[in-house]
């Protein structure tokens, strides 16, 4: 997986005109094996700019929570 394509959309969701085509394409990049592993790499790089850090932290904070809720295995509300 290319880096360069998800800090670019990474990038995409702070601005308001990019962020839904931004949201879509960070979407689909979650469907790769290697998705995880390449966000934590984008957020633990001190070479980038701290928004597009943070921008990567809370979607993989997302994708994080989605993926427990969605699949039915945790009641929200229960730990």
């Amino acid at each position: 997986m290319d880096p360069n394509t998800i800090i670019e959309a990474l990038r995409g969701t702070m601005d308001p005109a990019l962020r839904e085509a931004a949201e879509r394409q960070l979407n689909e990049a979650h469907k790769s094996v290697n998705f995880v592993s390449t966000l934590l790499q984008i957020t633990m790089s001190e070479q980038l700019d701290l928004p597009v850090r943070q921008a990567g932290k809370f979607s993989n904070l997302f994708f994080f929570f989605h993926s427990i809720y969605s699949n039915g295995a945790h009641t929200p509300g229960y730990c």
